[in-house]
């Protein structure tokens, strides 16, 4: 009897509630959107912004080397592409021109000589090529002075001090340069130094010109001298007893450079992050009788490389010459203009420093070069043929 009793009200339930299920109306599905697919760049962008928020607030730890991702960043189009911002009435913004090329006398008179008050001059390829003076240099450069604008040299050859480049000039025949006007980059670093008010020792892997400027300034410098003829193999390197009273390791060029510097100085330079680590530059080629020998620049790769970390570079294109002659001498940088060959180290220098630049074609790079698209980013603002362009009618040919 209970039994039956379950059945029939199981049957009164269902009779009463069928009728209504069915008797709602059922809505129509909308058809879906197919959902586009992230690209790799999208996906990966907001994992980038949350490791760079969460290692920013401390909330996870900066694995080694850690660096903060790089987000996408909107191009931009050179100077020289810019005519105008927006349409119609819109305001023209005039941009100057990178590479101006200028091979009229009037036109570099009034674009660059009568522009700015003093000059800063690369030596080696825009003055001379090796023992041989380019022509019309020392008549520009007397020129220059006869308008009352101060001329400047900057060198990376580490290996000649102040003294020795004057005398060097003197052989050549340029008479009245003053060695305040000269910045190499031995007597450079040794500012430096003495600028930073660095008291310690140093370890300094260069020419002896170098090591006696650095000492001029109150630096101990460390001899390395017994280092030179030493060759031994990375398990007997690892046994030496390094020097724990050095506090800077400072490096130029230097033609008996070895194994056992390098290591001693990577050592050095690992076992304590506080030591400073000077360069005087980063060349790749050291011009030496038409040919391209390795400079300073390979050697300062290596020690990189083992020191696990970017050195400061005190001479070209590094900002500290522009800034001691910018303080030493009172000359706004809107005053000055950078004279070189070099587009990586004299024209990205004077870039860097936010000077005007002059490339020269008597030296390491060629018109066609500042205007290629990979170097974008260190054109000059001006091209001329030679520094005897700063002459009316100007001999362009070499020599004397």
């Amino acid at each position: 009897r209970r039994k039956g009793a379950t059945c029939l009200m199981r049957s009164v339930l269902i009779s009463s509630v069928v009728p209504s299920l069915t008797q709602v109306a059922v809505r129509p599905s909308k058809p879906r959107t197919p959902r586009a697919h992230p690209t790799s760049r999208q996906r990966q962008l907001p994992i980038a912004l949350f490791l760079s928020a969460a290692y920013t607030c401390g909330r996870l730890s900066r694995p080694p080397h850690w660096q903060p991702p790089v987000l996408p960043r909107p191009s931009v189009p050179r100077a020289a592409d810019i005519s105008t911002m927006g349409s119609g009435s819109a305001e023209t913004i005039e941009v100057p021109e990178l590479c101006r090329y200028l091979d009229d006398f009037a036109d570099i008179e009034k674009e660059i000589v009568n522009r700015y008050e003093g000059f800063i001059f690369d030596m080696d390829g825009v003055l001379w090529e090796g023992t041989e003076v380019i022509a019309g240099a020392r008549e520009a450069l007397v020129r220059l002075r006869a308008m009352g604008k101060r001329v400047f040299f900057c060198t990376n050859n580490s290996i000649f001090n102040k003294k020795q480049y004057v005398e060097m000039f003197q052989r050549r025949g340029f008479d009245d340069i003053a060695e305040e006007s000269i910045y190499c980059a031995a007597s450079a670093t040794a500012n430096y130094l003495q600028k930073i008010g660095f008291k310690g020792k140093a370890y300094v892997i260069g020419a002896d010109a170098m090591k006696e400027e650095i000492r001029a300034k109150g630096v101990d410098v460390f001899d390395n001298s017994a280092h030179t003829g030493q060759f031994p193999l990375p398990y007997d390197m690892a046994r030496v007893e390094l020097d724990e009273s050095i506090r800077a390791v400072v490096m130029g060029f230097d033609h008996e450079v070895n194994y056992y510097k390098i290591s001693y100085a990577g050592m050095l330079l690992n076992t304590d992050p506080s030591r400073l680590f000077l360069v005087t530059n980063k060349d790749r080629h050291f011009p030496a009788n038409g040919r391209r020998l390795p400079g300073a620049g390979t050697f300062v790769s290596a020690l990189e490389i083992v020191a696990d970390r970017p050195p400061y570079i005190v001479g070209k294109p590094g900002p500290f010459i522009i800034e001691d002659i910018c303080s030493r001498f009172s000359m706004p940088r809107e005053s000055l203009c950078m004279v070189g060959d070099n587009l990586f180290t004299d024209i990205e220098f004077g870039r860097t420093a936010n000077i005007a630049t002059l490339m020269v074609e008597t030296g390491v790079n060629s018109k066609q070069q500042a205007e290629s698209p990979e170097n974008a980013s260190r054109a000059p603002d001006f091209i001329v043929p030679s520094i005897a362009s700063f002459l009316p009618g100007g001999d362009l040919s070499r020599g004397g």
